[in-house]
C-alpha cells in the first residue's frame, strides 16, 4: 500500500531521531489514522519495533527478548525476570545508537505501571538510545 501525505511528520520524526540528542517521542491520536505506518516509515535497520498487547507482564517481557534477537541473536537465552532487567541488558548488547519503537504502551504501563520511570532511569543511563511510543488517544 503507497503511503500519502506525511511528509511533514515524516520530517520531523526524523529530525527528532537523527538529532544527536536523545529523546522521548510520544505519537498519539484517534485509532486506523495510520500511526503504527508512520512509525514504520522512519524506522532505522539498527531500531526495533515492538507491539505491545493486554498480555500479562511476564508474557510481554518474553515477546519483547524474542523480538529484539531479529537485531541481536542470542538475546532471548536469558530469562529476564523484569522489564529492568531486559532494558539493562539491551544496553549491554551493543554501544551502537538505536530506537526503540513502542507500540500500544499502555498495555504495558497497565500491567508494569511502574515501567515509564524504568525506560526514564534506562534512557538516562544510556544517552544514545532514543525510543518512540506510539499511544492510542485517552478514553
Amino acid at each position: 500500500m503507497e503511503f500519502l501525505n506525511r511528509h511533514h511528520e515524516i520530517q520531523r520524526l526524523s529530525r527528532a531521531l537523527n538529532s544527536e540528542e536523545s529523546s522521548l517521542i510520544v505519537l498519539y491520536g484517534r485509532r486506523r489514522l495510520g500511526k503504527t505506518r508512520l512509525l514504520q516509515q522512519v524506522m532505522q535497520q539498527d531500531d526495533i519495533y515492538f507491539i505491545a498487547d493486554q498480555r500479562e507482564s511476564t508474557a510481554q517481557i518474553e515477546t519483547f527478548a524474542r523480538q529484539v534477537i531479529n537485531k541481536f541473536k542470542g538475546f532471548d537465552s536469558v530469562n529476564y525476570p523484569d522489564w529492568e532487567s531486559i532494558l539493562t541488558a539491551l544496553g549491554r548488547w551493543t554501544d551502537k545508537r538505536f530506537t526503540l519503537f513502542i507500540d500500544e504502551f499502555p498495555y504495558l504501563v497497565k500491567n508494569t505501571p511502574e515501567l515509564p520511570s524504568i525506560i526514564q532511569k534506562f534512557k538516562d543511563a544510556h544517552p544514545y538510545f532514543d525510543h518512540c511510543l506510539r499511544c492510542p488517544p485517552a478514553k
